[in-house]
């Protein structure tokens, strides 16, 4: 990863990290469909 960055990449502290993981192809709670989803701004 230094090659690519010039900085060390602490794998393991990344790994403690929480992620979020958003797959759009299985989301089924989409708020376009719903013209009450927005405000007006």
């Amino acid at each position: 990863m230094t090659e690519l960055t010039g900085r060390w990449f602490d794998k393991q502290a990344w790994e403690g990290l929480a992620q979020l993981i958003f797959m759009r192809a299985a989301e089924d709670n989409d708020a376009l469909q719903f013209s009450d989803a927005y405000s007006d701004a």
